[in-house]
C-alpha cells in the first residue's frame, strides 16, 4: 500500500488544513468590503440629499415671496394709475369750471362795457329800426 504510511501520520492533514485555512483568511481579507469607505460614501450621499432638499425648499420659498411681491407691485401700480386718473379728472373739472367762470365774467363785462368783445364796439341800433338798443359789427343785438 502506497498511502498506508501517510494515513498513520495525521500531521500532514492537519498541516494541510492549517495552510488552507490561512490561505482562505488571506483571500477573505483581500476581498472583504471596505466598510469605512462604504460608510463615508453613504454619509456624503445623505449630505448631498439634505443640501439638495434645502436648496429646493429655498427655491420654493423664493418663488412664493417673488409671487407676493409681484402681486403687491401690481396692486400699487393700479392704485397709482387710479390716483393719476382722479388727479387728471379733477384738473380737467377745475379747468372747465375756470373756463366757464371766465366766459361768464367776460360776457358780463362785455355786456356792461363799451366793447362787445368779439365783433368790435357797440353802436346805436336806431338806424336799423331798434331804437334805444345797440348792435356790434357782427350784427349781435344788445337790448
Amino acid at each position: 500500500m502506497r498511502f498506508a504510511g501517510m494515513a498513520l501520520d495525521g500531521g500532514n492533514y492537519v498541516n494541510a488544513a492549517k495552510g488552507a485555512g490561512s490561505a482562505m483568511e488571506s483571500i477573505l481579507a483581500k476581498n472583504t468590503p471596505d466598510y469605512e469607505m462604504i460608510s463615508n460614501t453613504a454619509s456624503a450621499g445623505q449630505s448631498q440629499q439634505r443640501v439638495a432638499g434645502m436648496n429646493a425648499q429655498a427655491m420654493v420659498q423664493n418663488a412664493g415671496i417673488n409671487g407676493l411681491a409681484s402681486a403687491q407691485q401690481g396692486a400699487f401700480g393700479a392704485q397709482s394709475r387710479l390716483a393719476q386718473s382722479e388727479a387728471a379728472a379733477s384738473a380737467t373739472r377745475s379747468q372747465g369750471l375756470s373756463n366757464m367762470f371766465e366766459s361768464i365774467a367776460g360776457g358780463i363785462t362785455s355786456g356792461f362795457g363799451k366793447s362787445s368783445g368779439v365783433g368790435g364796439d357797440w353802436k346805436d341800433a336806431s338806424s336799423i329800426g331798434f331804437k334805444g338798443n345797440q348792435v356790434n359789427d357782427l350784427g349781435r343785438l344788445r337790448y
